[in-house]
């Protein structure tokens, strides 16, 4: 009897150092309280949360201000229909990724698949002067490093961090085609904020004529949940939040949208679906921009796993302020330290104590700004009881020990936390803060 107890409470204590030891440590400065992960409570202790932030025309003449700051923002319609060839084989041929040890499958990457892979670029066809093609993507794929579509990773453990991810891309976004793999398998393209490889087949290509429609929509519903499938010719297309179906026509009680397919040729069919106007998923047009609105769409993807460049149906932490803002009809870069220094109202941290910078904080950020570090960002929600609490997709923090050790805790998922969660380098994410940012 006393071995049984005895082996029971061996048990009782690994279960405990299992659950109760990964939660503790996962939880510091993480909340999953009700009240302060419920939009509604952050929607009530903020000023003005109803108040429009921009109007639409507002928001066109801040997106010029985007393009204009941001050199990693293109205005489609302005490339022209030839290239540089020179400089695109300058892109293209960009390959110091590999000069890394990296993983496939959790195998070596081998000199020899480095090298075939190298080849599937066909730099040789590049002329002079190339001309472009318009193509619409047909469901949500990977934008890629270089033309592969297996991941490669920086240790055989890693299934997370792929490094040839750049970007995920939702059916209906218009892109031009710059280049095509030797293969044939894959296109290298530019769509508004990255450029990369895509699989060929999963873009539809048009003349620039029916393109344009795509890439300033008179008509359109916006994808307001966190994923809308809808059933097409036996698959379920998935459109994240803040892609668009173009509108063909519209009932009283319904919209007829466009659905781009591929034909056997690879070129551009449309498929006519019906949305009732009720939906809950999608918003005619951009939805008003306002901190209400904004805090109500960050939560959707509250609890959502994390996934780098766009993988797991989810996002990044930066993918995830894209998302979100794109509902609105802003349109920013695409990674953290990009969204950090384009068009915005911008309030700075570096030099300033932890006091200096909560203060700072209470006077100048608003509910649904963004906070940035380092290869980080974050969205702001306000206060509780005095602490300053945000939203945010997140990969990991480090736990410092009083013995000087360190361990990097994986979170992979969107969360809430305070603002003293550490970084490797020991920073609590307060001090670790380069600026905030406003989008307006």
């Amino acid at each position: 009897m006393k071995r049984f107890r005895l082996l029971l409470c061996c048990l009782l204590l690994m279960v405990s150092l299992f659950y109760f030891g990964n939660s503790a440590a996962a939880s510091v400065g993480i909340t999953e309280d009700v009240k302060l992960t419920n939009p509604e409570f952050w929607i009530s202790v903020t000023k003005d949360a109803d108040k429009v932030v921009l109007t639409g025309d507002q928001i066109k003449a801040f997106n010029l201000e985007i393009t204009g700051k941001s050199p990693f923002i293109q205005d489609l319609q302005l490339i022209p229909d030839t290239n540089d060839g020179d400089a695109l084989r300058l892109k293209v041929s960009d390959v110091s990724l590999l000069n890394n040890k990296l993983y496939r499958g959790g195998i070596l990457f081998t000199d020899e698949e480095r090298e075939d892979l190298k080849k599937e670029l066909n730099l040789s066809v590049l002329s002079e002067v190339c001309s472009v093609r318009y193509g619409i993507a047909v469901r949500r794929t990977n934008l890629r490093t270089l033309p592969m579509e297996e991941g490669l990773f920086g240790s055989a453990e890693d299934v997370f961090f792929d490094n040839l991810q750049e970007t995920a891309v939702d059916p209906s976004e218009p892109l031009i085609i710059l280049h095509t793999s030797k293969s044939g398998k894959f296109f290298y393209v530019q769509i508004y904020n990255c450029r990369g490889w895509i699989v060929a087949s999963d873009v539809a290509v048009t003349d620039r004529a029916k393109w344009l429609e795509y890439v300033h929509p008179d008509k359109f519903l916006t994808v307001t949940a966190r994923n809308f499938f809808i059933p097409s010719e036996g698959e379920e297309i998935l459109y994240q939040m803040g892609s668009r179906l173009l509108i063909k026509g519209k009932y009283i009680n319904a919209f007829i949208v466009l659905i781009p397919r591929c034909r056997p040729d690879g070129t551009l069919l449309e498929e006519k679906q019906l949305i009732f106007s009720n939906n809950e998923n999608v918003h005619e047009g951009f939805l008003p921009y306002t901190r209400a609105n904004l805090i109500r769409q960050v939560f959707k993807f509250y609890g959502a796993p994390y996934g780098w460049g766009g993988l797991l149906k989810s996002e990044d932490c930066s993918g995830f302020v894209n998302d979100v803002y794109r509902v609105f009809g802003i349109f920013l870069p695409r990674n953290s330290g990009q969204q950090a220094k384009t068009a915005g109202r911008i309030t700075l941290f570096e030099g300033l104590s932890s006091s200096q910078r909560y203060t700072l904080i209470s006077e100048n950020v608003s509910a649904g700004d963004v906070l940035c570090m380092k290869g980080h960002v974050m969205i702001y929600l306000g206060q509780s009881d005095g602490v300053h609490y945000a939203i945010h997709s997140l990969g990991s923090y480090t736990s410092h020990h009083v013995d000087g050790s360190k361990n990097k805790q994986r979170i992979m998922r969107v969360v809430v936390s305070d603002l003293s969660l550490k970084t490797w380098a020991g920073l609590e994410h307060i001090d670790a803060f380069t600026n905030s940012i406003s989008y307006r």
